[in-house]
């Protein structure tokens, strides 16, 4: 198979897939090789057998709608039927949520703010060890001179 454009969408479709479906798209051993007679089914069969691509695609989660229709957009098994990355950036739902899409709206907008207090508290954090990190000199500095002094006599 030559590398392509198309090609490029399909791949980008089955990561996709298993960032969204948190799961494998073909279950793979260890070396790639498909994992079971399930697997290699899927395989041969996606674009055939229209159960198996519903079946498979039930698996990325309902709430969002957008997100599955772009995988399936994405997995078309006939790359004249992909669109490419720039049709789908410009137009697809999933990255243009409407104002009917007030669930993708509040859910992007729930991540950016569970996002900036993350970093926030990381932020926070951090200072914390280095406070943490100077008071740990000055006490190894202490416990040194308290030490010597007692070595001394």
């Amino acid at each position: 198979v030559e590398a392509s454009a198309k090609i490029d969408v399909w791949s980008l479709g089955v990561i996709a897939f298993e960032l969204l479906a948190r799961e494998s798209f073909v279950p793979v051993t260890a070396e790639d090789d498909c994992a079971s007679g399930w697997a290699m089914h899927l395989l041969h069969s996606w674009g055939k057998e229209q159960g198996i691509e519903l079946r498979q695609l039930e698996k990325v989660p309902g709430k969002n709608a957008a997100a599955r229709d772009l995988v399936s957009k994405m997995l078309q098994s006939d790359p004249i039927d992909r669109p490419t990355v720039q049709e789908l950036l410009d137009s697809h739902p999933f990255f243009h949520p409407t104002s009917a899409d007030e669930t993708i709206k509040a859910a992007l907008k729930k991540a950016e703010t569970e996002r900036i207090e993350a970093m926030e508290t990381l932020g926070r954090i951090d200072s914390n060890v280095n406070i943490i990190k100077e008071l740990s000199f000055d006490n190894k500095l202490e416990l040194r001179r308290t030490r010597d002094v007692l070595l001394m006599g």
